[in-house]
């Protein structure tokens, strides 16, 4: 059965290139060898509350946290100048991972469904990895266990979908703990255990958040906060490979990451080399200066007592 879902899925790669949409290529994936609704029930996950889909305007969520929007723009990346330290949202771009210098580490659903569980962590790391420029990692295992109560569905599987706001109602009353203390269990495609998160103490949380509802507004957002934003998954995702247009990006990023390295050691190198100069330099004229005003001192001393001793054999003479 897995060998004949794995070659209905390359014919359809095979359909899919010959169409060449978006410049986009179709291939085998890790994913080909599951059939699409295997796929769309271990790899997403959200499910939109009524009281939210009614609104029909949930593009996105905007945290703010310490009380008040992220600082960002008043605190610079280290290396960088501060008027480079936000990007001009230009074009709709605007990377997090440009102006972070600890952005975390991307993390694995598995097979669970908790992509609601793994945003919402996710936009708190990004913005607590900022503030500490260091990496942090919060636990998604505890939205996944702690929001069950507040779940569409209580005591549900939560690996089968979640909408976003009961997680962050949780980040907001409690706050997330360390993924090192409240590990991922769940990735074997079913939520464990009951809420522990009262055995840990929090490291970050949020003190509210706020519905971003259009494009204006998710620009105006963006500099303060990563924004939480719901994907709809089409069934040719599953065998997509590469969109070109990201691929370039990427390749900007990386050409961009590159040449700030490479310029950052040809300037350190420089800098050496001219202050080993002008150390050189100074040390120079100042070991003259002092050559100088010691020989004086050594000079006058000899000739002084040079000259008492002629003084005295002459006035030794006369007497």
């Amino acid at each position: 059965m897995r060998l004949d879902v794995y070659q209905s899925n390359l014919k359809k790669i095979d359909g899919l290139n010959a169409k060449k949409l978006h410049g986009v290529d179709y291939g085998a994936t890790r994913f080909t060898d599951q059939t699409q609704d295997e796929f769309l029930r271990s790899h997403t996950g959200l499910r939109i509350d009524p009281k939210y889909k009614a609104k029909n305007s949930l593009l996105g969520l905007n945290l703010a946290v310490g009380g008040k929007k992220s600082t960002m723009k008043k605190r610079t990346k280290k290396g960088n100048a501060a008027s480079q330290n936000l990007q001009e949202i230009s074009d709709g771009y605007f990377d997090w991972r440009e102006i972070s210098v600890a952005y975390p580490s991307i993390d694995d659903q598995k097979k669970c469904g908790v992509c609601w569980a793994f945003a919402s962590a996710g936009a708190l790391q990004v913005l607590a990895s900022y503030n500490a420029d260091e990496e942090i990692k919060l636990s998604k295992q505890q939205l996944i266990d702690c929001t069950a109560r507040m779940s569409l569905d209580p005591g549900k599987d939560m690996c089968r979908g979640e909408d976003i706001p009961p997680s962050l109602e949780l980040m907001k009353s409690r706050g997330l703990v360390a993924e090192a203390d409240y590990p991922f269990t769940s990735g074997a495609g079913n939520s464990t255990g009951a809420c522990r998160s009262q055995l840990y103490n929090p490291i970050a949380k949020i003190t509210g958040y706020s519905e971003v509802s259009s494009r204006a507004k998710m620009e105006a957002a963006l500099p303060d906060s990563p924004v939480i934003s719901c994907l709809r998954i089409l069934p040719e995702f599953q065998v997509r490979r590469l969109i070109l247009e990201i691929h370039r990006q990427i390749h900007r990023q990386i050409h961009r990451r590159i040449y700030r390295r490479i310029h950052r050691r040809i300037h350190r190198r420089i800098h050496r080399r001219i202050h080993r100069r002008i150390h050189r330099r100074i040390h120079r004229r100042i070991h003259r200066r002092i050559h100088r005003r010691i020989h004086r001192r050594i000079h006058r001393r000899i000739h002084r007592r040079i000259h008492r001793q002629i003084n005295r054999q002459i006035h030794r003479q006369i007497h």
